[in-house]
């Protein structure tokens, strides 16, 4: 993936210095477990162009498969800042993903304008913690969607893990969500 990021103008610099960009995150508001940051993009495919757009809060419910014990509740969480936004690896993930996904059909949601060629994208940076006390779960809800349409999952690095430290699956779009 580094050669096919640098293809899309990632630097050697950026490579590394993504690696640690999650190490000063701040608590995450709605998980014990998690520091976290937030922003949003606008895809912009007409044009080729990405944005990132103004902060907002907001709200993930049930109805968007969203089920979990915070449901429904205003989300707020920190932004993300000049070190990821700016960082060149990111700007090139953002590309891959645009190309990945332009023409794939989805079922689509309500209250979306699906003639628009614009997307938004909502970015999480975010950092799950384990200790000998507390287990972090990346899916404290199981199976999920978040309301979204597309989702892309990028570990930037790891710490004190073991090769049997986590697992991750691959879900069926058939599959129900919020089980476990």
């Amino acid at each position: 993936m580094a050669g096919l990021l640098k293809g899309l103008g990632a630097t050697e610099t950026d490579i590394e210095s993504i690696k640690q960009i999650s190490g000063g995150l701040p608590d995450d508001p709605t998980l014990l477990f998690r520091k976290s940051k937030n922003g949003r993009f606008c895809f912009d495919i007409k044009n080729g162009r990405i944005d990132r757009l103004e902060f907002q809060p907001f709200i993930l419910s049930a109805d968007e498969d969203f089920v979990r014990h915070d449901s429904g509740q205003v989300r707020e969480f920190s932004e993300i800042s000049d070190d990821l936004q700016l960082n060149s690896v990111l700007q090139g993930l953002l590309r891959f993903q645009a190309f990945m996904v332009q023409d794939i059909d989805v079922t689509r949601r309500p209250k979306l304008d699906y003639d628009s060629t614009d997307w938004v994208c909502t970015l999480f940076n975010l950092r799950t913690v384990t200790t000998p006390e507390m287990v972090g779960e990346p899916a404290l809800e199981g199976v999920h969607s978040d309301g979204v349409d597309h989702t892309m999952t990028t570990l930037l690095g790891s710490e004190n893990m073991t090769d049997d430290s986590a697992i991750t699956f691959l879900h069926d779009m058939r599959e129900k969500n919020a089980i476990r």
